[in-house]
């Protein structure tokens, strides 16, 4: 498969991903956590531990980046299971 261009001007992209990071305060860990982003299907739903993710399709997010002119395009590819 050839490499994907820039869909606004057309030059090559480079792949990255997109670093999530969240403060936290745990008393005996305090300091940031970080994470990938995950595409989830639906939208958000909150239950009583938090964000409710059973039953619903995730896919890790990929970026490219245009070298030219910045442009970046994002997919969710590559299923999580």
């Amino acid at each position: 498969m050839a490499e994907p261009r820039c869909a606004k001007c057309g030059a090559k992209t480079e792949e990255g991903f997109l670093l999530l990071q969240a403060r936290h305060s745990i008393p005996r860990n305090p300091g940031l956590s970080s994470a990938v982003g995950t595409w989830v299907e639906g939208p958000v739903k909150y239950g009583f531990f938090g964000l409710v993710l059973r039953k619903r399709r995730r896919y890790r997010v990929t970026l490219r980046r245009c070298t030219r002119c910045g442009y970046v395009e994002t997919w969710a590819t590559d299923p999580v299971s």
